[in-house]
Formats: C-alpha cells, sequence, structure tokens
C-alpha cells in the first residue's frame, strides 16, 4: 500500500513537474505553466537575466528567471512577509522549508531568482550529486552577492532549491 501511495505522490509530481504551484495555507492560489514563464512574463513581474557566483554550486552563469520576492509579492501580496514559513517542494515531492523572517534578515543585500534557465541553454548544468546527474529544471532558487569567500552555508536561511514545483506559505 506504501508503495503505490509513492508511485501516486511521484505521479501527480511529475504531472504538475510542468507547471509552477503557489500555495497559502495549504489552498491552491495561482498555477503557473513554465512555458508560459519562460515568454517573460508571469504573475504580471518581468523576466530578467542575472550573472552570479552560485555559491552552492561554485560557479558562475548568467541564470534567466523571476526576482523571488517581486513574484511572491505580485502572487500573495506584501502580506507573505508575515507568515511563518515558505516550502519549496521539488517535483520528485522533497522539500526545503526555512522561517520567512530569517529569509528576508539573510537576504538582505541579496536577491533570489526563480531561474528557468541557464543563458544560451535550454535549461540548466546538471548538478553532479552522490556520483549521479541531476537536471534542475524546471526552476532552480539561486541567490545573488555571493562570492568564493561566501559560500552558501553561510547564510543557511537562503535556501537553493531545484525542479521547483510548488511554493508553499504557511
Amino acid at each position: 500500500m506504501k508503495a503505490l501511495f509513492a508511485l501516486l505522490l511521484l505521479v501527480s509530481f511529475s504531472v504538475e513537474a510542468s507547471q509552477l504551484l503557489f500555495r497559502l495555507k495549504n489552498k491552491d492560489v495561482l498555477s503557473l505553466s513554465i512555458e508560459a514563464m519562460k515568454l517573460g512574463t508571469a504573475a504580471r513581474v518581468k523576466a530578467s537575466e542575472v550573472s552570479l557566483y552560485n555559491a552552492d554550486r561554485g560557479y558562475q552563469r548568467t541564470y534567466q528567471g523571476y526576482d523571488l520576492f517581486t513574484m511572491l509579492d505580485s502572487v500573495y501580496g506584501k502580506a507573505w512577509r508575515s507568515q511563518k514559513k515558505i516550502t519549496f517542494t521539488a517535483a520528485d515531492g522533497s522539500s526545503q522549508f526555512v522561517q520567512i523572517k530569517d529569509m528576508i534578515k539573510a537576504a538582505q543585500n541579496k536577491k533570489g531568482y526563480l531561474a528557468y534557465s541557464e543563458k544560451g541553454k535550454n535549461g540548466f548544468t546538471f548538478i553532479e550529486k552522490s556520483g549521479h546527474k541531476i537536471d534542475p529544471a524546471h526552476l532552480y532558487l539561486v541567490w545573488s552577492h555571493f562570492t568564493t569567500r561566501t559560500p552558501a552555508s553561510s547564510a543557511p536561511a537562503l535556501k537553493w532549491p531545484y525542479q521547483i514545483a510548488v511554493i508553499s506559505i504557511d
């Protein structure tokens, strides 16, 4: 029975993988198609390019995507900033969460980007993890203003999730 439930969960997330679903207190608020996001405007937010040092992976890249806080403001209004936590759920069902107040504080002088590709590519450079290659698509949260002297681990409240399918505010 557990195996059947796990299979159904995986199938439901893989179907949603071509969508970004926003939830507020376990209620669906908005679903955006990844293909529509790649057209350059989503939820009244314009996409942009940002060159940054990916402190989570240790390389410089130019990403195409959306400013995270601007997108969250557009979807939820500024009220999301006073909620308790934000959870990023990947297409495979795994998730990362952080207290919103901690993320906002850690993000001072930094910007988060919901990236849908690297410039000049139809997607992303694969991530090497435990001997496996992982595609971060369709969405990868990256943060600006890190350097080789400031690794991602220096700001644990700034998560670097990939394969994002759902953003939930609680």
